[in-house]
């Protein structure tokens, strides 16, 4: 979790095992639990709350007091209360930590689509899954699913009405436009819908175009790692293009030097097929590994050490 300090309150209580993306601003004391993970360009209100393995996309809009996925309690035991099943609150009392406990209740993380608006005080349930564009009314508690771009409201919140048309609602989610930086967009009329989709859909092919040029050429490994064998590139508009590797079926290696450690495995000039790629959000890197011998490559790359070329002249590998 690589963050500006700026943008974070003193006061936040952050889990080492949430993911936040950069940036995200939190507003005074709000809390993220373990596993939770939070996309670019949100902010939270002081108060707020996100639960245990929550989910959280980009450029959403969090006021104060709202909590997300707070922790249920069983309905259906002796008692509605915790000491059934853990010792938290009163850690120190003898008597309450001796106690024989059974399995609590499981945990359903809440999912949080991208450019939710959520409003002061709001509760969302366990379980439940906010579709992208979605408003949700101040006060509002969330026990149900909440559809793409509904805005709702009420206690139990219910839909109100539709932010567009359905046609307009299925290209604002193909557009996937949350994907960009704002500096992408800076020609973007925001206040006429269909215009900005048709600009953000050039912006984004022109960008992926300028991407798959790049690695249509000579790549070099983007960062020192640990001996893992995990090929990392980083491309200037990756994140406007996360499926770009999806084609490559191979890797040609044109050279791999040892950097500082020179125990590691050397892999020959060569092609060998590609085990699997992927897209790091967090890094906003590609992620790509591959088979030496039918085994997965486990060996040192370091940083510009190790060039390469994409290609699709092998099937994919699977490890034996």
């Amino acid at each position: 979790m690589i963050l500006e300090s700026t943008l974070i309150s003193k006061l936040a209580n952050i889990s080492p095992d949430a993911i936040l993306m950069d940036p995200v601003k939190l507003y005074g004391a709000v809390t993220v639990n373990a596993k939770a993970q939070i996309g670019k360009y949100t902010y939270i209100g002081n108060g707020g709350y996100v639960g245990r393995g929550v989910t959280i996309g980009n450029f959403c809009s969090i006021a104060r007091n709202a909590e997300i996925s707070p922790i249920n309690h069983p309905t259906d035991y002796l008692s509605c209360h915790p000491f059934q099943y853990n010792n938290n609150h009163f850690t120190d009392f003898k008597d309450y930590s001796a106690h024989q406990r059974v399995k609590g209740p499981t945990a359903n993380p809440a999912v949080i689509g991208h450019d939710v608006w959520i409003g002061a005080g709001v509760m969302i349930c366990q379980g439940v899954t906010v579709g992208t564009g979605a408003v949700i009314a101040g006060g509002a508690v969330v026990t149900k699913d909440v559809p793409p771009y509904a805005i709702v409201g009420g206690i139990p919140a219910q839909v109100i009405r539709y932010r567009f048309d359905e046609t307009t609602i299925e290209r604002l989610l193909a557009s996937q436009w949350w994907d960009l930086e704002p500096k992408d967009m800076v020609d973007v009329d925001f206040t006429n819908v269909p215009e900005a989709l048709e600009k953000i859909g050039a912006i984004k092919l022109h960008m992926g175009l300028k991407n798959r040029s790049v690695l249509a050429g000579t790549v070099d490994n983007s960062a020192s790692g640990t001996s893992s064998g995990i090929v990392w590139i980083s491309t200037p508009t990756a994140y406007a293009d996360m499926n770009a590797l999806d084609r490559f079926t191979s890797i040609e290696v044109i050279s791999h030097e040892p950097g500082k450690d020179s125990t590691s495995a050397l892999v020959a000039p060569g092609v060998y097929p590609i085990q699997s790629t992927s897209f790091d959000a967090k890094r906003g890197w590609y992620r790509l590994t591959f088979l030496v011998d039918g085994k997965p490559f486990k060996g040192k790359l370091a940083r510009k050490k190790f060039s390469f070329k994409l290609g699709t002249t092998q099937p994919r590998g699977n490890a034996e």
